[in-house]
């Protein structure tokens, strides 16, 4: 079945495993973010740029593994990991301080989602 006038774009049938699997991709986006909140101020700015690369990595995984809804929900798991963990923590620590690097792995690290929502389509046919 198509949808529409665009051809090649099926409709997703909604079952019990596809919701579990976009429910994965939403923690792996969250662990992608909460590792790289953690980690991309240690050995600046070589761990960012690991951090950042494994975003886009995921990303680009999710997208082959889900489409589309799957790329969505990795995007959400991340941006909810990484601004639970940009605000005060109950002792006034915080792990995303208004610096230059924390905007560099906020900032980049939705620069690295849009790179694998908008990669070329043919790279996940087949």
């Amino acid at each position: 079945m198509t949808h529409g006038n665009v051809p090649g774009m099926s409709l997703v049938r909604l079952s019990p495993l596809v919701v579990l699997w976009w429910f994965c991709a939403l923690l792996v986006g969250g662990a992608v973010g909460v590792v790289g909140t953690v980690a991309h101020r240690q050995w600046a700015p070589w761990i960012l740029l690991v951090s950042l690369l494994t975003v886009a990595v995921a990303g680009v995984l999710v997208r082959a593994w889900l489409a589309m809804p799957g790329l969505v929900a990795y995007a959400l798991g991340w941006l909810a990991a990484v601004q639970l963990l940009a605000l005060s923590g109950p002792g006034g620590d915080v792990l995303l301080p208004a610096q230059p690097l924390s905007y560099a792995w906020m900032f980049g690290g939705f620069a690295m989602v849009a790179v694998a929502a908008f990669a070329p389509r043919r790279w996940f046919a087949g």
